[in-house]
Formats: structure tokens, sequence, C-alpha cells
């Protein structure tokens, strides 16, 4: 703060004028910092619900998925995949002649659409069947991810791919037509390498889900700036050292404790703020090198 007295140096006389000068530097710095951060996560958000959609199914009827990403855990290599199913009837739609999927689905009862005939619902390896006259409602499964591993973290990526299918109960096993989007707005993570495939040969009744979770940029950045942190606190508590030692400086209980805690607390609170046991390889001995 001294350096703004020289540049004003009217604010030597005004003590009132000074500390208002001070805040209105603090609060510069702080917006400084928080308004880009905040700008970052808000366009990770937008960037990950703009995600295209499955074609919509040449047919009449069709039940239209809302699929969302529930808990990941990268530790575990898993993460819920949770579908909600609506009923979706096009009033001028028209049956694809040459389709072999189901085309009269739902009977309206009571105002509620309801299935007419007997679902099933696959989700991977997770299965779930609807009764006949039931409504339609959520389903949901745990995947397991194809690759990836949290020993690269924050850098780590994991591959994922979905088959998601549904058919009548019946002697064919008829397909139902499906159109399906996906919600990717999960706090602390990014999906990349989307592709969403419906099999029109199997009368849209197929869908493949693939894409990457990643950590997103804020999840990184936050990281990164933690290993740096830990890295000046070792500088800090190495110079306190060396007055100590070399040039005779007297220990004070009050100048040691908090870059010592604070050297604990770091590393504890990367492993714990993202939902994993540990945070991989590349934190923990970037934190260490010091």
């Amino acid at each position: 703060m001294l350096g703004l007295q020289r540049v004003f140096p009217a604010l030597r006389k005004y003590k009132l004028l000074r500390r208002f000068a001070y805040l209105v530097v603090l609060a510069t710095v702080w917006v400084a910092v928080i308004l880009p951060t905040y700008l970052v996560y808000r366009r990770e958000i937008q960037a990950s619900k703009l995600l295209p959609a499955s074609p919509t199914p040449p047919a009449p009827q069709f039940i239209n998925i809302s699929a969302r990403i529930g808990k990941i855990d990268p530790a575990a290599g898993t993460y819920r995949l949770t579908l909600d199913l609506a009923a979706a009837i096009v009033a001028s739609g028209r049956r694809d002649s040459n389709s072999t999927a189901a085309s009269d689905l739902f009977a309206v009862v009571n105002g509620e659409r309801r299935l007419k005939s007997a679902m099933v619902l696959y989700i991977d390896n997770t299965k779930r069947t609807f009764g006949a006259d039931e409504r339609l409602g959520s389903a949901d499964a745990v995947i397991t991810f194809a690759s990836g591993s949290t020993r690269h973290y924050p850098f780590d990526v994991h591959s994922t791919a979905v088959d998601i299918s549904a058919t009548l109960v019946d002697a064919a096993q008829t397909p139902v037509p499906l159109r399906l989007t996906l919600n990717g707005a999960v706090p602390g993570f990014a999906l990349d390498n989307f592709v969403l495939v419906a099999d029109p040969n199997q009368g849209f009744g197929y869908l493949l889900l693939a894409f990457d979770i990643a950590r997103s940029g804020t999840t990184k950045g936050f990281s990164i700036f933690i290993v740096i942190l830990s890295w000046c606190l070792s500088l800090i508590r190495g110079y306190l050292a060396l007055q100590v030692t070399r040039q005779k400086r007297e220990v004070e209980p009050p100048m040691l404790p908090p870059p010592c805690a604070l050297l604990f607390a770091l590393p504890s609170l990367v492993r714990r703020l993202f939902g994993s046991d540990r945070a991989g390889f590349w934190i923990p001995h970037a934190m260490d090198s010091f």
C-alpha cells in the first residue's frame, strides 16, 4: 500500500481517504479474480448443455427420453445415468411405410398417456419393464467407464459408451422408436467427443450414446492453484527455517503453525473436494516436490 502513497501523496494526510482507496483497490482485485472465474464456469455449463439430440423418429408416436448424468465416481470408474421417459404423440406425424417399429403405443386414459402393451427398456445391462396400461416414468443405471484412471488427475479422461433400446413384449420383439436428449451439465466435469447415433434400420428403437468425461477447466485451474499455493508455502517455511538457522532469528510460535497447517490441509482439501478418496498421482507428487 506504500505504492499508493507514492503515487498519490495526498493520501498521507487524509487517513479516511487512504482507507477508502485501499478498499477500492482490494475490491478491484477481488472482482478481477472472481469475475473471470465465474464467466469461465458459466461458459462451461452453457457449452455442456448444447448437445445434439437424436433424430426425431418418423412415427406418429414415440418415446421422448431426457437423459441426465448423476453421480460420477471416477475412483470407482462408474457414473449414474438417469432417463426420464415421456410419451410423445405427433398429431400430424406419419408412419414410415418401411419402418418395423411400433406405431400405436399409447392410449389416453383419464387424461394420462399410458402404454397399450408391455415394454422393456434396456440400458446396457440394466433392464426395466413397463407393464400394459402403465405410465412411463424414470429409469436409471450405473454405467462403468470403458477406460480412464484417476492416476492422471486432474487431467484424467474417462470414456464411456451406452446402448439404449426398447422393445414391446411380444413374439416379434417389435422395436419402440426413441428420441433422446442429454443434459451434459455436470458440476466439476466436462463432456467431450459426444456421439449419439440412432439406427433407422431398427425403427429408431436402438440408440448408441458415447462420450468422454474429463475435469472441467475450473477444476483443473483450482487444482493447479492449490499446487502453486503449496509451493509458495513451502518456500515461506524454508525461508523462515533459514532465518532461524543462519541469521539466528528468534523462534516465535505464531510464525510456524499457519504455513505448516496449510501444507497438511491443502492436500486433504484436493482429495475430498471432488469426491475422490485419492487425488491421483500428479497432484500429490507435485505438492510434495518442494
